[in-house]
């Protein structure tokens, strides 16, 4: 499968005055978008871009970024979207690192690299008439290129091509159907996995991509176009917080991703009569690999098509199939590290049912040795979700004289009696090597900017603490 129409080409062709976006107030049809995108790649081809070039977006704009993401699609060049709320010594390290030869931005504060030219906002030429045909393009080559999260180091480039996306859409739709007429909320960032799978499986299903203008999740649901939704565990939070019914208007599939999910949160939205999916997802796989019914066991059901997984002896999930992404990009390579039956090696552990049912227990970075046990932090934090008022917890460790490591504990919201009432209810439910020894609050700046909070930052957070 060396070529593939663009998914958007083929949309305007099929129904061109349908909606494809919709931004604030704003509605673009597909016919309108397409003729956005093709004035797009024809005024950044007149910069120079060449395929195979790599492209550095730093904006807040969503709907640019996936204006740029379909021109430079039909281009051949690579997108790679970084977020805006970095510090700039951070974004300068990361466009040195994607060799980027173009770049984006709202605005720099960092010198741009010698090889980097700058480019400016496209202008939208509506006159730019439609192409005659449907757009093939490559396939197989890198299009897109995302910064893995970096919790345990320095975040890695993972390369995608157009055909990891498409078959990630297409395995995801035989869970969660969208087709045209349908509305899928962008509600989460475009320099992350998610963000990019959520715009190829609404653009290829033909439906409504909704970039909300305001990150308040309740008015997002309000918004009588949105009928598909993803979130992570912090936004749900919000809503349940708020007693906000998710089934009042027009939503009807919610999906989550992102971090584990506590079982108060899970029953909460178990009580509505939309339809709520949980999933087990990677960059290295183009975002979902295996969904289901939310239910207050964590346990996801069923495999998508597209994707083989099993784990290895000691309950590693092993991965590959067509949404498996190209490799890690480094210095002008792709390196993909496989093992010689072709399998990836996600780090992550698990347990299957006889059913295939899948049990995410937690990464195997995490772990860490107290007194000679070996300590899962997920498999404290998830007894600690099941004392009343606590909405996050992360499990790190410190350095312990006797023990030479001991967990310690961040919750939002920290107790008011600073986690005395919390460490009594563990003590019966948990070994000693196993009790926290200290709690500290979460604060937001802890999980800015990511889907995922740093537990690297919050070891380093603790032994700064733990020294004062």
């Amino acid at each position: 499968m060396a070529q593939l129409i663009c998914p958007l080409s083929r949309a305007a062709k099929r129904h061109p005055h349908h909606p494809a976006m919709q931004s604030g107030q704003q509605l673009i049809s597909y016919q309108a978008l397409e003729r956005q995108v093709q004035s797009t790649a024809l005024e950044i081809l007149e910069y120079g871009v060449q395929p195979g070039d790599h492209l550095v977006i730093i904006s807040r704009d969503q709907l640019l970024i996936a204006r740029l993401l379909f021109a430079s699609l039909r281009l051949g060049c690579v997108t790679i979207p970084v977020n805006p709320a970095l510090p700039p010594t951070q974004q300068q390290n990361l466009v040195r690192r994607a060799d980027a030869r173009w770049l984006y931005a709202d605005h720099i504060d960092f010198e741009l690299p010698a090889e980097c030219r700058r480019l400016t906002s496209p202008d939208l030429d509506l006159a730019t008439e439609m192409q005659d045909g449907e757009i093939t393009i490559d396939a197989t080559s890198p299009i897109s290129g995302i910064f893995t999260s970096g919790t345990t180091g320095q975040p890695k480039l993972a390369l995608h091509s157009y055909a990891n996306h498409y078959f990630s859409a297409q395995g995801s739709a035989q869970q969660i159907p969208v087709q045209p007429g349908d509305g899928w909320a962008l509600t989460l960032p475009l320099y992350h996995i998610a963000g990019i799978a959520t715009v190829f499986r609404t653009i290829i299903a033909g439906a409504m991509l909704v970039v909300p203008n305001t990150k308040d999740l309740r008015e997002v649901i309000d918004n009588p176009r949105v009928t598909h939704l993803s979130a992570i565990n912090t936004q749900l939070l919000r809503l349940q917080h708020q007693d906000i019914a998710l089934d009042s208007g027009s939503l009807r599939h919610l999906l989550l991703g992102g971090s584990d999910f506590a079982k108060p949160l899970l029953r909460w939205l178990s009580t509505f009569s939309i339809k709520s999916h949980m999933s087990y997802g990677l960059t290295e796989m183009s975002s979902q690999v295996m969904t289901g019914p939310v239910n207050d066991q964590s346990r996801i059901s069923t495999l998508l098509p597209y994707r083989q997984l099993r784990l290895s002896d000691s309950g590693e999930i092993l991965l590959r199939g067509e949404t498996l992404w190209l490799g890690y990009y480094q210095q002008g390579e792709i390196h993909r590290h496989l093992d010689s039956d072709g399998w990836f090696h996600s780090r992550d552990l698990g347990e299957q049912d006889s059913r295939g049912g899948l049990r995410i227990l937690g990464r195997l970075d995490n772990q860490f040795i107290s007194g000679g046990e070996n300590i899962q932090p997920e498999a404290i934090e998830a007894i600690i979700h099941s004392f009343r008022g606590i909405d996050e917890c992360y499990v790190v460790p410190i350095t312990d004289e006797e023990y030479g490591q001991r967990p310690v504990c961040f919750l939002r919201p920290l107790p008011v009696d600073q986690g005395e009432a919390l460490a009594a209810f563990l003590k019966p439910r948990l070994a000693v090597y196993q009790q926290p020894l200290r709690y500290f609050e979460l604060l937001p700046e802890h999980n800015s900017g990511g889907l995922k909070v740093s537990r690297q930052q919050l070891t380093e957070l603790a032994a700064q603490q733990g020294n004062s």
